[in-house]
């Protein structure tokens, strides 16, 4: 091969990597923003899952009433939706996903109202670590997936606080420029590259998951002093102290007058501690959740149930996530202290 003979064949290759590496790029983008705009089932399957069941059980209930108790994982595995409803004529579900706190809890709320889903009550979680700017970390952006979020949706996390908001925002940018890594799973599952036969396949990521929302957690024993202790790594530096972070909190109060400017009554929910969790409490911590409390009571007017000490120890995992049986229990209890009399409400609204 000559000279100019070897230069040319460089010059064909080197073209043609370009050409590749241009095509690759522009697929990427052109698959980054279909997935952001068009492609909710590919960026936040989970919620499709969940508003997908509660359009069924509402479509199963026509002109019943609709409650939807929408919060973290402390909601997800511990709320017993069915057991809930009891012998109510109500649609009961169980919209909490892990890790969401103000800020996604609103999105979630604002895609519904978008899709003109709406239900009578919601149950609404007050989880305070995700409200306490005393700790070195912001929960909310530590816990928050950006990649889930729309680009209209995560713009906002630009001025949501002020502490750091990296964490959410550079998953949302690692989503966006590879598309076809983050959303691997979710793609396959659209075009359905991946066929198996009944009970040969891999576990659903939301499973086990039953018609209502409720996920319930199924953990050995041997590993529940590890997860205590995970909990209290993750939770402690916000028991020490209180300072009311202004941003989550303006986050739940337009979700509040979002949720009543559209007709649906609002309940304030504080879900069961174990007696460790509760003993964490910083006596500057107990004073501020407690004006958190009172505030939303007297101030913008909507009742709060406060269910920390509802159940005993045995009723949990790790002092945070309830067992099944605790799930029944609260769930019990739920019903008369915070379903039922929602549900009279609602009645002497409409006499």
């Amino acid at each position: 091969m000559t000279g100019t003979t070897r230069a040319r064949w460089r010059r064909k290759h080197r073209a043609a990597a370009f050409w590749l590496l241009g095509a690759f790029v522009a697929s990427q983008v052109a698959l980054a923003v279909w997935i952001d705009q068009h492609a909710l089932s590919v960026r936040d399957p989970e919620y499709v899952l969940l508003e997908g069941m509660l359009r069924d059980r509402m479509a199963e209930a026509p002109g019943q009433p609709s409650t939807v108790f929408v919060g973290s994982s402390r909601v997800a595995h511990g709320f017993n939706a069915a057991r809930a409803r009891g012998a109510n004529e109500v649609v009961v579900f169980n919209f909490g996903v892990p890790g969401s706190g103000p800020y996604f809890q609103t999105i979630m709320l604002d895609r519904m109202a978008a899709s003109g889903l709406r239900t009578d009550v919601l149950f609404l979680e007050l989880l305070h670590p995700f409200y306490n700017a005393a700790a070195a970390r912001s929960l909310d952006h530590s816990l928050l997936d950006g990649a889930r979020l729309s680009y209209g949706e995560a713009v906002g996390l630009l001025s949501y606080g002020e502490r750091s908001k990296s964490g959410p925002l550079r998953r949302w940018f690692y989503a966006r420029a590879l598309p076809i890594r983050r959303h691997q799973a979710e793609l396959r599952d659209l075009i359905g590259l991946d066929e198996y036969r009944p009970g040969r396949g891999p576990p659903s990521a939301y499973d086990p998951i039953d018609p209502f929302g409720y996920r319930p957690w199924l953990k050995d024993p041997k590993e529940w002093a590890e997860l205590t202790a995970l909990a209290h790594r993750q939770y402690d530096p916000f028991y020490a102290d209180f300072r009311l972070d202004s941003a989550p909190w303006g986050r739940m109060l337009a979700t509040i007058d979002g949720a009543r400017s559209a007709g649906t009554a609002v309940v304030v929910v504080l879900m069961p501690e174990g007696s460790e969790f509760r003993g964490l409490y910083s006596p500057t911590c107990r004073a501020g959740v407690e004006d958190l409390i009172r505030r939303l009571r007297d101030e913008v007017g909507v009742p709060v149930v406060d269910g920390r000490d509802w159940l005993p120890d045995s009723a949990f995992y790790d002092q945070h996530h309830l067992k099944p049986d605790g799930a029944k229990a609260f769930a019990d209890r739920f019903r008369t202290e915070a379903l039922e009399p929602a549900l009279a409400r609602l009645r002497r609204h409409a006499d």
